[in-house]
């Protein structure tokens, strides 16, 4: 019937439930055992039939080899990964739709029963572990360019979904490092359809989290005022792209680079032709990160306009690689933009590291909460104390009870806190 679309007969069943004493909870566990099911169909079918495994071996196994057509594979694992995650909450949303169609017009908005699709919906939302990403992918792609050519209202309607579903994870730690990183591109970029749309998500995000999960979200909006009011023209413009006057043997071109590939370029203004730059010489001379300078280089040499040459060929970058200037370099157009490589799905290391990060921002967090209840309560049993600061810390993330007795541990050698005498209590040392 749920398949079919049968309201009709899905309202009549519902009336026949109700008049049996056990009947709701048994539709209530029926509803929600559908859901899950349904919703692990979803996690299964949105990244491949072998799940998230697939695509990290996948990403490890071009990280590994690197060479030759590495480059077109990895930027189809990203294409991937990115069209996974899309497809993934759109089917999320679809499913809570249906349901929600289901829930108001044949089960007349029962509220016992609501609750237990809540309750389904969290729980095969958190079975994937790449959901917050997901999310945030779905929202930077939907604010990129999805939602040009709606209205105020459309992209209101979508951003309400995507908040629906926000709703059910329980790491909204997670969802806040990747949103942030989105985020900061769209503004950094210039990428972003409408700052109306920005701000009105980060008005949704406010009230189903607090001021405190998106203080540092809107401090981006109040930066990147302050640059707009403050800098003249020129220096706007020369801190985001630089125009280099490159002479080749065939012509003369206007090149519009980013700053860092600028740097880059410099490097090879006193190398002759004959000379080479190893990728380690570049990276000493110029200290910038291995991910970026590898865009960097991938766009300079390895994309469309080949400024410099890579040696040995190919489409990706390694430390291995050594880089010439291009001195027969030509183009048809004077003026030339060289964008950078998009990088906007996270390898295996980037993942690595940013769980990393997550896991030692929660530890603070988890001391901090500590503090303040003990600061308040002076003493507390240790249920009592593991309750409050689970009870606190839900709206961020779900806090192991292991993992807040190791923080207790260590307050209690720093002489934060002090065990009593009865080994299941704490006082609070001023």
């Amino acid at each position: 019937m749920v398949d079919a679309d049968k309201l009709e007969d899905l309202a009549r069943m519902y009336r026949l439930f109700t008049m049996v004493p056990t009947g709701l909870l048994c539709l209530k566990k029926a509803l929600r055992e559908t859901i899950v099911r349904r919703g692990k169909d979803i996690n299964a079918a949105g990244i491949g039939a072998d799940g998230a495994d697939l695509i990290e071996d996948l990403e490890a196994d071009v990280a590994a080899k690197g060479r030759g057509k590495g480059k077109a594979r990895a930027s189809n694992i990203g294409a991937h990964t990115l069209s996974a995650a899309l497809k993934w909450v759109q089917d999320v949303l679809d499913l809570k739709d249906k349901f929600d169609c289901i829930w108001s017009k044949a089960f007349e908005g029962d509220r016992d029963l609501e609750s237990g699709m809540n309750e389904a919906f969290e729980t095969f939302i958190n079975l994937n572990e790449k959901s917050p990403e997901f999310i945030s992918l779905f929202i930077d792609e939907n604010l990129r360019k999805g939602l040009k050519g709606k209205s105020d209202m459309e992209v209101d309607i979508v951003l309400d979904k995507t908040i629906t579903v926000f709703r059910y994870i329980t790491d909204k730690d997670v969802f806040e490092r990747y949103y942030k990183g989105h985020l900061a591109k769209r503004l950094l970029l210039g990428r972003s359809v409408s700052d109306d749309a920005e701000r009105g998500m980060l008005a949704k995000l406010k009230v189903e989290c607090g001021y405190q999960f998106t203080q540092k979200l809107e401090g981006m909006f109040h930066d990147m005022k302050i640059s707009t009011d403050t800098m003249q023209a020129y220096h706007e413009h020369l801190a985001k792209t630089t125009v280099l006057i490159l002479k080749s043997q065939a012509r003369k071109h206007d090149l519009n680079v980013s700053t860092f590939a600028v740097v880059i370029l410099l490097l090879f203004e006193d190398v002759t032709e004959d000379e080479v730059l190893t990728y380690e010489e570049i990276k000493a001379a110029t200290s910038i990160p291995d991910v970026e300078l590898q865009r960097q280089l991938q766009s300079l040499a390895c994309a469309k306009y080949k400024i410099l040459k890579k040696h040995p060929h190919g489409r990706d970058v390694n430390p291995e690689d050594s880089f010439s200037f291009n001195a027969d370099f030509s183009a048809p157009l004077q003026k030339i933009k060289i964008g950078t490589v998009a990088s906007r799905v996270e390898n295996p290391d980037e993942r690595k590291d940013t769980k990393d990060h997550i896991d030692e921002e929660r530890k603070h967090q988890t001391e901090a909460c500590i503090v303040r209840i003990m600061k308040d309560r002076k003493h507390m049993t240790h249920n009592d104390l593991i309750n409050e600061v689970t009870r606190q810390l839900a709206s961020r993330f779900q806090p192991n009870p292991l993992a807040i007795k190791k923080r207790i541990e260590g307050l209690i050698e720093r002489e934060y806190l002090e065990r009593c005498e009865d080994r299941k209590s704490y006082n609070y040392l001023a």
